[in-house]
């Protein structure tokens, strides 16, 4: 977890120092994202626009915080309650940081704002979110099933905040 921890870290601040802290096999993740936003961002003014690459930049770095806490979970053996799960699950979904790059791969012409939009979580983005979460999880147990392995996880997890 402490290394966990230490990468978190990283991805909040998300600058290039950062890379010295992290472990080898973390150092060669954090940069790719950092160098995959930095090349995101030249890719877009390359094409002739300058749209703002941050709000897509937060919406991953608040993801990765969603992952954190799932792995927090999973290290103390807590199963949250499904509305405290579906919370952070649709973070974790990333549906919101695919989106924002959608759009702004998209180049219309009020891209800034159709990020600000967004990035206040509208309802539309909210249920997409947790649609995403459900239809993933949905698919991971279905996997399970399937490959045989531990189900036990899944049906603790929507069955325990049934009764």
């Amino acid at each position: 977890m402490d290394e966990l921890n230490t990468y978190t870290k990283a991805i909040k601040r998300f600058n290039a120092d950062c890379i010295k802290g992290l472990p080898g096999y973390s150092k060669i993740c954090y940069s790719t994202c950092v160098k995959f936003f930095r090349e995101f961002d030249e890719e877009i003014v390359k094409q002739g626009s300058y749209y703002d690459v941050s709000y897509c930049k937060e919406a991953f770095k608040t993801s990765v915080l969603a992952y954190h806490q799932e792995a927090v979970w999973r290290d103390k053996d807590y199963v949250p309650p499904l509305k405290e799960y579906l919370m952070n699950g649709s973070i974790s979904s990333c549906a919101c940081p695919l989106g924002l790059s959608s759009i702004l791969g998209m180049g219309h012409a009020d891209t800034i704002g159709a990020c600000k939009w967004a990035a206040k979580e509208p309802k539309a983005v909210l249920a997409a979110e947790k649609m995403s979460r459900i239809i993933n999880d949905i698919v991971g147990y279905e996997v399970c099933v399937v490959n045989d392995l531990n189900t036990a996880y899944y049906v603790i997890l929507f069955c325990s905040t049934c009764y």
